[in-house]
C-alpha cells in the first residue's frame, strides 16, 4: 500500500479555507510550517507554570536581560 502524501498549507490556501466557509475565522485552528493544528486553550495551570520559568530565568540571567514569554490576549 501507498504512504499517505502530507500536504503543507500556504497561507492562501489557508485563507481560502476561511473564505469558502470550510473553516470558520475564530475557529481554534492555527497555521504552522504548513500544517493546520488545532490551538491548545492555556489554562490556569499552564499560564502558571509559564510565568514561573519566566521568573526563574529572570533570576538566572540577572539585570540587563529581557524575557518575553507567551501569553493569551
Amino acid at each position: 500500500a501507498e504512504r499517505p502524501v502530507l500536504h503543507r498549507w500556504t497561507r492562501h490556501e489557508y485563507a481560502r479555507l476561511i473564505d469558502e466557509s470550510f473553516l470558520d475565522e475564530d475557529e481554534p485552528i492555527e497555521l504552522l510550517d504548513g500544517l493546520l493544528l488545532m490551538k491548545e486553550p492555556q489554562t490556569s495551570p499552564h499560564r502558571t507554570a509559564v510565568l514561573l520559568v519566566e521568573k526563574a530565568v529572570e533570576r538566572a540571567f540577572g539585570e540587563g536581560w529581557f524575557v518575553q514569554t507567551q501569553s493569551p490576549i
